[in-house]
């Protein structure tokens, strides 16, 4: 669990010293599902910025297609920060002996830009490497990728992760603590809202254009974060 930055003292008693503002009927408010933590138990204080997990890191799928010609490889993948849900569509489209060149479509249907056997594949989306092997790529051959969804629980959010949790959903509306292996129940301020920036609670490591990157998260989410409290 990742250490906090505590832009106060301690967790302030009442919400009112975080929100300063939200939609009627508590329509910024959502319930989510908090998990505990990796063999210890998971504790989030009111104001801290939490992200959700929308990726199975640990369950993404690589098949290369029945008939490919080639039996090289797709490896060493890694998730960028910007990644999607679903499978993205790796097609040799240039062909040539010890190499090749290969189609990257997102799971949204947008064209990335080409991959190159050989050479490391670096973006905001995906990173891998796609080898040759004995018998060269032929034009036609594919492979997918396949990035499962994630469970869709809520943690405290995490500017270095590529579960998702590196995306700010909202924050805290109350104290929770969750044993390791258990879930529970919390409100979260997820919309529509204005918070004073002292009260929100980042990573302690957390740099200034990563929060920046975060606060934009959250404004994208129509949660105006107001300085000087």
């Amino acid at each position: 669990m990742t250490s906090l930055l505590h832009q106060r003292t301690s967790s302030p008693a009442l919400l009112g010293h975080v929100l300063k503002r939200e939609t009627e009927f508590a329509m910024s408010r959502e319930t989510v599902t908090v998990p505990g933590g990796d063999g210890a138990e998971r504790k989030l204080i009111v104001g801290q910025v939490i992200a959700m997990i929308l990726f199975d890191i640990d369950n993404i799928a690589i098949t290369p297609a029945g008939g490919n010609t080639g039996n090289g490889a797709l490896g060493t993948l890694t998730l960028g920060t910007e990644a999607k849900q679903g499978d993205y569509a790796v097609t040799c489209v240039a062909a040539s002996a010890d190499g090749g060149t290969f189609q990257v479509v997102d799971p949204d249907g947008y064209r990335l830009p080409d991959a190159t056997v050989g050479v490391a594949y670096v973006h905001k989306q995906l990173n891998f490497t796609i080898t040759d092997g004995a018998t060269d790529w032929a034009v036609g051959d594919s492979i997918t990728v396949t990035v499962p969804e994630g469970s869709g629980h809520v943690v405290e959010f995490n500017q270095d992760a590529v579960d998702g949790t590196q995306r700010a959903h909202g924050f805290m509306a109350q104290e929770l603590t969750v044993a390791s292996g258990d879930t529970a129940q919390a409100q979260v301020i997820k919309r529509d809202a204005v918070a004073a920036d002292t009260g929100l609670i980042w990573p302690a490591d957390i740099e200034q254009g990563e929060k920046d990157i975060g606060l934009a998260q959250l404004a994208a989410r129509n949660i105006q974060v107001r300085t000087g409290g």
